[in-house]
């Protein structure tokens, strides 16, 4: 909850009544923001064949065939779903990629999400949170 105290006038209290909608709008714009940048997070480790932690997928076991992993038809990576919700991004494929996540006995993990938080996108994410932030907070002053 922001208050305003003091004899600073109406500029001050109109500064603080935006701050307080900024803050109420916060856990959905934020995560809105962010969600194109989680996407393209998600695509650079697809397009580099590694999981969003830094692990490179394993080959191919031949006669598989010459795609690039994961790409025989493009409907898994076209199923990618990034979805911002109140506080939270969910991040999901469909089809068979919750086999390619874990793997089975017959064939290797090859990992589409992150298990937790990769620190690269840590950072990234971080700084766009920061900079949303600067901006929404430039625009209540």
């Amino acid at each position: 909850m922001i208050s305003v105290g003091g004899t600073h006038g109406k500029g001050m209290l109109a500064a603080a009544l935006r701050l307080r909608s900024v803050v109420a709008e916060a856990p959905v714009e934020e995560a809105q923001a962010i969600a194109p940048l989680v996407t393209s997070l998600l695509n650079e480790s697809y397009d580099r064949r590694e999981s969003p932690n830094g692990q490179r997928w394993a080959r191919r076991v031949p006669p598989t065939g010459s795609w690039p992993l994961l790409e025989k038809t493009g409907d898994m990576r076209a199923s990618q779903l990034v979805v911002p919700q109140v506080g939270q991004i969910s991040m999901s494929y469909a089809g068979p990629a919750q086999y390619h996540q874990r793997g089975t006995p017959k064939m290797v993990a090859r990992p589409l999400l992150p298990l937790t938080m990769p620190p690269t996108w840590a950072a990234r994410i971080g700084a766009a949170r920061v900079a949303w932030w600067r901006s929404k907070f430039r625009g209540a002053a």
